[in-house]
């Protein structure tokens, strides 16, 4: 039993020393690239700039109008925009502008305070937001 036990240490032994010489020498075993040969090329990335930004301009009503009938137009030009859309507490409607960028668009007011939200959108990434303050009353003034 004793040689059993004596012969399995030596095993041991000489395959542990095997492997940590393996480990030790691997990096030399393995090619590694000289870093001296190594190029950066430096080239110069000039980004994009999209100066022109979509332009909303609201005709009609005017921000803090009161209006005595529930139901108004909307109209404005929107330059450079693709799609609108115009939100209120009872209208969502999404627009297209026609070539010159007109748009107009009918809505629903409730009584008191209506933010009313148009944004447009260029596909590209250039939006704009204009908020209309409306107010609608259906007493007489």
């Amino acid at each position: 039993m004793k040689k059993d036990v004596l012969s399995a240490l030596v095993l041991g032994f000489l395959l542990g020393a095997l492997a940590a010489l393996v480990i030790v020498r691997l990096p030399s075993i393995i090619k590694r690239p000289d870093s001296s040969k190594l190029t950066v090329k430096n080239e110069k990335i000039t980004p994009t700039v999209f100066a022109e930004k979509t332009s909303i301009t609201i005709d009609k009503p005017k921000d803090l109008t009161i209006f005595g009938n529930s139901k108004i137009e909307i109209s404005g030009k929107a330059q450079k925009a693709k799609v609108l859309t115009v939100e209120s507490y009872k209208t969502s409607l999404i627009l297209i502008p026609d070539e010159s960028g007109n748009f107009k668009a009918t809505i629903d007011l409730v009584e008191g305070g209506n933010p009313v939200i148009i944004s447009g959108n260029d596909g590209i990434g250039n939006d704009e937001t204009k908020t209309l303050n409306l107010f609608y009353t259906s007493e007489k003034i």
